[in-house]
């Protein structure tokens, strides 16, 4: 490899890597859920599947990361990526036999399955895991997080853009032809050849010299423990309202699609809202890796911005949904019509306050800590109150809830949210120090908090101070 390209064992590089399967692996489905029924022909059995898969998230997702702890990082990415498929071929199939039963059976299998994907994935995206938050430095989480949801991102508008040409072309009918639900399933199933370019933590390297530590498989026991502990922490408590409303962004922004646009427009509205999420995630990572600031400091001025991006987009959005209804809806706007350019510029917003949201809960978990088992924990927390909130509101759609009290929701989600969020963002301390319990680290690798390229130096997060240790 030329020297002026990264190592494949550099930190970077295995963060692109990751984020491109998540980009494959999830981008087609976030693009196919904006539009309203996912690929099926009925939203209605659509959203009782949704519900069935978000429910079984909530209630497994506890337990994903002990499981990920014993079978490994690369285990779970497959074995949840390979449910991924099996979801886009349920849909397929229900379109072909107008059978729910096995849509149904296999949307809970992915709920529970899939936990073990998004808990290697999402676990070290920002939850303190090991891939994307334990591989980079401190100084450098913010980014790492940003730059694996701007990938996703990009999954999602290239989908998106496809989902425009083919409703361009296919008129305005609910679900997508067989073609594009096989295309979808091959973009899934090639992200889980790259998890083949997965390297073990101990040949990673970070910038500054130092490895990543390589923690020891734990005991059932001590699992149980660990996660009886991390469900214990207030800061989890303080995170809940924030990581509850996450997902319900999605099935907001798709029902309103769903009765407001033509097809073809759908498909755009998701495009716009993706390019906004991507957006909301670089400002976000960017804002919260300011060198010249401490990480509390950081914290604030990131929570400054997303506040003011999520409270204009909902006090708008509860204005928008003033002027039509799920079941009075008006004519439907396609993208010629003078009534697109607003709604568009809604959809923008929406993206971008998710993405910012998403990025600055994920870097704010990944702060608590730099051990990848107790990661693990805290983002199998982090993804089962995703799901919970996920499938509250998919009931919701499911039973038609007026959209206006859905808008009114997340408004009130977004104000409450903001406040317990600034409590644990105030505790943030510059360096994360903390020791592995009742285990020592591996040969050549280091305690998390110490960051040495020598047997005794300074520890420094960004240039904003230190501790001077042993290791």
């Amino acid at each position: 490899m030329p020297r002026f390209l990264p190592s494949r064992y550099s930190p970077i590089v295995q963060i692109l890597i990751l984020s491109v399967i998540a980009a494959l692996a999830e981008g087609a489905f976030i693009a196919a859920s904006s539009i309203g029924s996912g690929g099926t022909s009925s939203l209605h059995h659509y959203n009782i599947s949704r519900a069935l898969l978000n429910g079984a998230q909530a209630l497994f997702g506890p337990f994903a990361g002990g499981v990920v702890n014993w079978i490994g990082i690369r285990p779970g990415l497959f074995i949840g990526g390979c449910s991924m498929v099996l979801l886009i071929g349920s849909f397929w199939q229900y379109n072909v036999s107008k059978n729910t039963t096995f849509m149904y059976i296999v949307s809970y299998a992915t709920g529970t399955l899939g936990c073990l994907f998004w808990t290697s994935w999402a676990s070290n995206l920002g939850e303190g895991g090991s891939l994307l938050v334990g591989l980079p430095s401190e100084k450098d989480k913010g980014r790492a997080t940003s730059l694996a949801w701007g990938m996703i991102q990009l999954g999602v508008i290239g989908c998106s853009a496809i989902l425009v040409g083919v409703s361009n072309t296919k008129g305005d009918a609910v679900g997508f032809p067989n073609s594009v639900q096989l295309a979808l399933i091959i973009v899934v199933s090639c992200s889980l050849g790259l998890i083949l370019l997965i390297v073990p933590f101990d040949k990673v390297v970070r910038t500054d010299g130092t490895k990543v530590i390589i923690p020891k498989k734990p005991a059932l026991k001590d699992e149980v423990k660990g996660l009886w502990r991390v469900m214990r922490d207030w800061r989890i408590f303080c995170l809940t309202p924030a990581n509850f409303l996450c997902l319900q962004y999605m099935v907001y922004h798709s029902a309103i699609n769903t009765v407001q646009f033509t097809g073809r427009t759908g498909a755009l509205a998701s495009l716009v809202a993706g390019v906004g999420s991507a957006s909301g995630g670089f400002i976000t990572g960017h804002l919260l890796d300011r060198k010249n600031l401490s990480r509390r400091t950081c914290g604030i001025v990131g929570l400054v911005f997303v506040s003011a991006i999520m409270w204009i987009t909902w006090i708008g959005g509860v204005v928008n949904q003033t002027k039509f209804e799920r079941h009075n809806p008006g004519p439907a706007i396609d993208w010629t019509d003078s009534r697109a350019g607003p709604q568009l510029a809604f959809r923008l917003a929406l993206g971008l306050a998710d993405g910012s949201l998403r990025n600055l809960t994920l870097w704010t978990i990944g702060t608590l800590s730099n051990d990848p088992s107790t990661g693990a924990r805290y983002s199998s927390i982090w993804l089962s109150t995703l799901g919970g909130g996920a499938a509250f509101f998919h009931i919701l759609d499911g039973h038609e809830v007026s959209l206006l009290v859905e808008a009114s929701l997340l408004l009130g989600q977004s104000v409450l949210c903001v406040p317990l969020l600034a409590v644990v963002l105030w505790s943030i301390p510059d360096v994360t120090v903390e020791r592995l319990e009742k285990e020592k680290p591996t040969e050549g690798s280091l305690e998390f908090g110490d960051h040495l390229p020598s047997e005794e130096t300074s520890v420094k997060a960004g240039g904003r101070g230190g501790a001077r240790r042993k290791s």
